[in-house]
């Protein structure tokens, strides 16, 4: 038997160098392997050799079918998502002499089972872009609170570490030092995500609903801990007419557990919304009260309950882990067992870790927003604002909470707050004097510049990689140039600006948070034609899937007069947020830039932000300039699909 399969133009096989036996997981519906995609030369000889990612579904003609009608269509969709794991493959026939086994199971893949054993999962391969990085589980587990570690070739959980371990991660984890540092990143990948599942579902040329948000299917990437969405295997399209859509699972008996035959969700167990559950059959309970809504309708506000769901996850992993040794082996089992009732799986709050050594450290605010993603259905909840019905309303509860959370922290904490003033008075009168040498001041700037020149010089050595950079050393490259910026005189400022925007965009693309530094440093320069310049660029080069909070940070500059970028930014950031904007001048800058190539992206984000507001907006356009209704909406359109 073989491990490896043959392709027309590749050959792929089983990678176990960073992953025993090259099993990576198992998904909803699939095994997933790391593998090598080897192209094949002229000479039949095998050339180079990339990463890639092997998913082994089970094969019938229905799940086949499927696959290809649906989740890979949806994935061509996305391609110019960065965000959004790409397809490179589709083998339908993986060969008769592969077989494979799925770790710990004793059961084996093969192309197919003539004998009916058991033991054999016939299966169909999906060749993924392998993703250098973690899942948001192993990243909140392993990589930030080491509540997993690797012995003997295998990760073993807190429940089997030596009692010297485990102290050591409950003290990392009562570090108030760290736990905010947690709760930033948290914070941040929270935004991203919405910036992504915004993309995915408003501004696509079809909307699509992922509904199998979890931490399993977010990737945090080891370079730049960017966040990519993957497994699109419960997606579908939204209808050009419809907010919704429905499934028709067929009913399971709730009395007995669940199967990957025979599943109790459109989704995964403790994410899915209720509305996602399918219908009880045997006799048997449907696990939640049916109460204001449709099983079977899912629409946006089923993957926002799954963003809850997911992030009051990570919040509360610490808690989780330690306290349950079913929930550090299986998720899914100890959701099975626990969660299936109204009262555990809505309105989640963060009482797990107000029940901790330091309890109550996450931010109000955090919690209002997970609590409203996940709060228990009601009778026209899809109307009611009690709810989230929009990624803007959910975009701009996390900016408020980005924008409040280090100011009241400083105050909430007696101790901490008479400790911050005593410091702050001491560092005061030092700084206030220094700040009045210009020597002071220069060797500051010089000696800020050494150290971004140090970093520099460490992050193009790391892993020979000078392309990417490791985000854990973001944190340094803002302070550092935020430092530089502060310290630089009037002809320094350029100079730090020009070298910060050429390392950030070595990866020819700006992100939200890339964007936000920019514009942080901006604050600093008086020379408005300078700022515009930087705000040139960074519209050129801004993410698609993140232009709805680049925009926004650009617009709050607040720049009386502005360029063509600016304008663009200021206008999608007004179109989605604000509720009186004059939309007309939104539509009016799209007749002046409708073939502008450099700020595509813009003008076409701007276009479907417009379309989306709906009849009474395209109305208002058509009214003030004197078009029909249909020749504001064919105009509107053309754009969207350029």
């Amino acid at each position: 038997m073989s491990v490896q399969i043959q392709g027309t133009k590749f050959i792929y096989e089983i990678d176990n160098k960073d992953f025993p036996d090259g099993f990576i997981a198992s998904g909803t519906e699939s095994f997933v392997f790391k593998g090598r995609k080897i192209s094949i030369g002229e000479d039949r000889k095998t050339d180079l050799s990339f990463s890639c990612v092997l998913k082994f579904k089970p094969k019938s003609k229905e799940r086949l079918e499927r696959f290809k009608n649906q989740e890979l269509k949806i994935f061509e969709e996305l391609q110019e998502c960065r965000s959004v794991a790409r397809i490179y493959d589709v083998i339908e026939d993986i060969g008769e002499d592969f077989e494979l086994e799925i770790p710990d199971t004793k059961k084996y893949i093969r192309s197919s089972n003539p004998s009916g054993s058991k033991n054999i999962v016939p299966c169909f391969c999906v060749v993924e872009e392998f993703i250098d990085g973690w899942s948001l589980e192993q990243f909140c587990r392993r990589e930030f609170w080491g509540l997993e570690k690797k012995k003997d070739n295998r990760w073993i959980n807190f429940h089997d570490f030596t009692d010297a371990e485990k102290e050591e991660v409950l003290e990392r984890y009562k570090d108030e030092k760290t736990f905010f540092r947690y709760q930033e990143k948290l914070l941040r990948f929270m935004q991203s995500l919405c910036g992504i599942l915004m993309f995915i579902s408003t501004t696509s040329k079809k909307k699509v609903l992922h509904l199998d948000i979890k931490p399993e299917n977010i990737m945090v990437t080891s370079q730049s801990e960017e966040l990519v969405l993957i497994d699109f295997g419960r997606s579908v399209f939204l209808p050009d007419d419809e907010t919704f859509v429905r499934h028709f699972l067929p009913c399971v008996d709730y009395d007995s557990r669940e199967s990957i035959n025979t599943p109790f969700s459109h989704g995964t167990i403790g994410y899915a919304a209720p509305e996602c559950f399918v219908g009880e059959g045997y006799n048997s309970k449907f696990p939640f009260e049916k109460n204001g809504y449709e099983t079977g309708k899912m629409s946006i506000e089923s993957d926002i309950f799954s963003f809850g769901a997911t992030f009051w996850e990570c919040m509360n992993i610490v808690e989780l882990m330690v306290n349950s040794r079913d929930f550090a082996e299986s998720p899914h089992d100890f959701y099975e067992k626990n969660l299936l009732d109204d009262k555990a799986y809505f309105n989640r709050d963060l009482s797990l870790e107000c029940t901790g050594p330091l309890g109550g450290r996450y931010h109000l605010s955090l919690q209002k927003i997970i609590k409203k993603c996940t709060k228990r259905r009601k009778l026209g909840y899809l109307e009611s604002n009690d709810y989230y019905h929009y990624y803007s309303e959910l975009k701009d509860d996390l900016d408020d909470a980005r924008d409040s959370i280090p100011s009241v922290k400083k105050g909430e904490n007696k101790q901490v707050r008479n400790a911050a003033t005593i410091f702050g008075f001491c560092i005061g009168c030092i700084i206030t004097l220094l700040l009045f040498s210009v020597v002071y001041k220069a060797i500051g700037y010089q000696i800020a510049t050494n150290n971004w020149e140090t970093l520099m010089e460490e992050i193009d050595n790391h892993d020979g990689n000078s392309i990417t950079y490791q985000a854990t050393q973001f944190g340094k490259i803002s302070e550092i140039a935020l430092e530089r910026m502060e310290l630089a005189d009037d002809g320094q400022k350029k100079t730090v600006c020009d070298e910060c925007y050429g390392y950030l965009l070595e990866d020819d693309s700006i992100s939200t948070m890339e964007a936000s530094l920019m514009v942080s440093l901006l604050e600093y320069n008086d020379n408005n034609s300078e700022k515009m310049t930087y705000v040139d660029k960074i519209m050129e080069k801004a993410n698609a899937a993140e232009l709805s909070t680049i925009s926004s940070a650009i617009s709050e500059m607040g720049i009386s007069e502005g360029s063509t970028a600016y304008n663009l930014a200021a206008a999608i950031h007004s179109v989605e947020n604000i509720s009186n904007y004059n939309y007309n001048e939104a539509y009016n800058l799209l007749l002046d830039n409708e073939n502008n190539p450099t700020y595509a992206n813009a003008v076409r984000h701007l276009a479907i932000a417009l379309n989306n507001k709906g009849d009474m907006v395209i109305n208002s356009i058509s009214d003030a300039n004197g078009k029909t209704r249909s020749e504001i909406k064919d105009f509107l359109d053309s754009l969207e699909k350029k």
